[in-house]
């Protein structure tokens, strides 16, 4: 039984929406698992970050920091056929 390898690509993406939908859309193509990005582009619908999201892509989960009052400066996607989920200790 063989054991599929977890790809991860990592990208600042300088905050960018559009650069955000090109990482997603080569993630894709080159068969990435994980995609962990530097200052991701954020859609901030309240006061504070509590409701932020990025790009949404039918394929991956977002996972953002627990931290409310500043601007994430991460943000992983993670296929959504492999569980993952941050610490709930975690900054």
């Amino acid at each position: 039984m063989g054991v599929k390898p977890i790809r991860i690509l990592q990208v600042n993406l300088n905050r960018s929406q559009i650069a955000t939908e090109t990482a997603l859309q080569s993630a894709i193509e080159l068969g990435a698992s994980i995609v962990a990005i530097q200052e991701p582009w954020i859609s901030k619908p309240n006061h504070d970050y509590s409701g932020a999201r990025s790009i949404a892509h039918q394929s991956f989960s977002q996972i953002l920091s627990n931290q409310t009052k500043l601007r994430p400066r991460t943000l992983i996607y993670a296929l959504k056929s492999i569980k993952v989920e941050l610490a709930p200790n975690s900054p």
